[in-house]
């Protein structure tokens, strides 16, 4: 009785000893019965296995599930290819699931450029109905909406590409358009228009306005079109055949230009 008391006195006292040890030093998991390094809580050392970090199947970095109340610095390895997440290492800043950069292989684009990239594949933008912002000094230079909209110096352009001057009085900016061509040749500023599609274009037709700049100004209370300049087919098109003139038009009739309210005057 008293060899057995004995035992269980040494075995609690190692017990104690042990526990004392761990909450000193940490947790040491290994194959040649080392101590724990002093500078951690847990110690993994092996010369021929690894650690396993759970697996689980991610749907979006913004969704924490299928892991209920993620604490920040959580780590798991994502199996699965879904919305914005494909197979790696995330952890949970607190917010949303971030992929740990491996190596050369990333899904970051690089300050220096990037090579071996699919164009099916890879893209800079945004994978949600949200616009692309491009920014320089941190204040927006250039947006690009949902919908392909792209505005320069503003955030809501109505058309497929607006340039919005926002300097102030006195100062003229705008689209240049710049050549230093040693020869006869100019610079082109080029329209065009075709039927049909961009991959099967068909040919205009009689009436057909082929292109045309067009000013704008406000009254106070919306934009007006106060005037333009173009190209107007006027007959049957043909092979090597547009026939077609030039027109200067302005929409009020209080002016000397060719065309007023939309009417030849001269």
């Amino acid at each position: 009785m008293k060899q057995k008391l004995r035992q269980l006195a040494f075995s609690a006292l190692g017990l104690w000893f042990s526990a004392a040890l761990l909450s000193a030093q940490g947790v040491g998991i290994n194959d040649d019965n080392t101590n724990p390094d002093p500078s951690a809580m847990l110690d993994v050392k092996s010369s021929n296995k690894g650690t396993l970090i759970p697996r689980v199947a991610l749907s979006s970095t913004a969704v924490a599930a299928p892991v209920a109340a993620p604490a920040t610095s959580l780590l798991v390895y994502n199996t699965q290819t879904a919305g914005d997440v494909s197979p790696g290492f995330y952890y949970w800043n607190g917010t949303i699931w971030v992929r740990l950069q491996s190596g050369t292989a990333s899904n970051d684009w690089a300050l220096l450029g990037n090579a071996g990239t699919n164009p099916a594949l890879n893209f800079i933008g945004t994978t949600d109905n949200q616009p692309l912002v491009t920014r320089t000094n941190g204040a927006e230079r250039m947006r690009v909406l949902a919908n392909g909209n792209v505005g320069i110096n503003t955030t809501t352009p109505a058309g497929q590409l607006v340039i919005a001057n926002n300097f102030g009085a006195g100062v003229n900016r705008g689209a240049w358009v710049t050549g230093h061509i040693n020869g006869n040749n100019g610079v082109i500023l080029g329209l065009r228009k075709s039927r049909g599609t961009e991959a099967a274009p068909t040919a205009v037709a009689a009436n057909d306005y082929a292109g045309c700049i067009v000013s704008h100004h406000h009254d106070g209370s919306s934009y007006l079109l106060n005037g333009y300049i173009g190209y107007r087919i006027t007959g049957a098109v043909a092979a090597n055949n547009v026939p077609g003139e030039w027109f200067l038009s302005s929409s009020s009739a209080n002016d000397n230009d060719p065309y007023t309210s939309n009417t030849v005057r001269m």
